[in-house]
């Protein structure tokens, strides 16, 4: 029977770690194979655990097979977040390794007050990739043909784990009326005044407002226009096009009060998910849909003039 335990980063690993030297282990670690003419020695090894045993940013653990060294997991503590990466020693490759390493870096992060960890992968490690999907990592973005190895040009694909957020529930406030109204004066009122972090790459215009398909709906706040939202109506789903709380509003309910009444209506009309859509660089937006019960679904490289991921939610009804 297999006994697994993790321990942390010795300088005396080092003996093992030249192991990465072997093509087959470092020709899907991204990192690495920018430095695929490079070969390291037991010296290099070591000098790059002095550093790692001195910095506060990042931590190394061993993850033992009946006590054997049998690969090494490095978690880096970002402003709001974690990333990880990850090699298992080829002997022993096929034990289920990956997933227990992940699965430690994860309650780390966890530990740590992070609200989700991410990694890149190479688009054509599928055993990376399916370790991942198992463990609950789901796809962010695309990076086409980010590192060029052996000739060939390769594509990243980033991949995130979002911690659960429960859900609050709010009481149905008196104050906050939903109605369906077209004025896209007010709307575009709304909408420059929401803070958007959208704002920081493009200026709004009210073209944007007008051009907006689906049915538009308002939020009353004591009687005032505070909030809007359009929503798109297809044979199997409700699609919230665009949805702005004005800053003076925000973290009363109102946002959750409208997306409430989408899911109201898409109920109403049988519908089977309301879908949502955002940048992958607002992480406001994407915590405030997760804590409704969204989840992602897909993505779209470069959908944005700068160049940014658009992440697709839903949730099923």
């Amino acid at each position: 029977m297999k006994k697994i335990s993790f321990r942390d980063l010795h300088v005396k690993d080092a003996e093992w770690l030249i192991e990465i030297n072997d093509r087959e282990i470092r020709e899907h670690l991204l990192n690495f194979a920018k430095l695929c003419n490079k070969k390291f020695s037991i010296e290099d090894e070591k000098e790059w655990i002095r550093k790692k045993l001195r910095e506060k940013t990042s931590k190394n653990i061993i993850i033992l097979y009946n006590g054997e060294p049998a690969g090494i997991g490095e978690i880096r503590f970002k402003e709001r977040y974690a990333e990880i990466g990850l090699w298992i020693r080829k002997k022993f490759w096929g034990k289920g390794l990956c997933k227990e390493i992940v699965r430690k870096l994860i309650n780390i992060a966890k530990e740590k007050g992070f609200y989700k960890v991410c990694l890149d992968v190479d688009e054509e490690n599928i055993r990376a990739r399916r370790c991942y999907e198992s463990v609950g990592f789901e796809y962010s973005a695309f990076e086409e043909r980010e590192i060029k190895y052996s000739n060939r040009w390769r594509n990243n694909l980033k991949m995130e784990y979002v911690f659960d957020f429960k859900r609050v529930k709010r009481k149905k406030h008196a104050k906050i009326e939903i109605k369906r109204s077209r004025d896209v004066n007010k709307a575009f009122e709304i909408h420059k005044n929401c803070g958007s972090i959208n704002f920081k790459f493009y200026n709004p215009s009210k073209q944007e407002i007008e051009a907006l398909k689906g049915e538009m709906y308002f939020a009353y706040y004591e009687g005032k226009e505070v909030g809007f939202m359009s929503l798109i109506e297809r044979a199997h789903e409700i699609e919230i096009e665009w949805l702005a709380v004005h800053r003076d509003y925000q973290n009363r309910g109102i946002g959750s009060a409208m997306v409430e009444h989408a899911l109201y209506l898409a109920k109403k009309k049988n519908k089977d998910f309301v879908v949502a859509k955002t940048s992958s660089k607002n992480e406001r937006a994407l915590r405030f849909y997760r804590g409704l019960g969204f989840q992602k679904y897909g993505f779209i490289a470069n959908a944005y003039s700068w160049g940014d991921t658009q992440v697709i939610l839903k949730r099923k009804l």
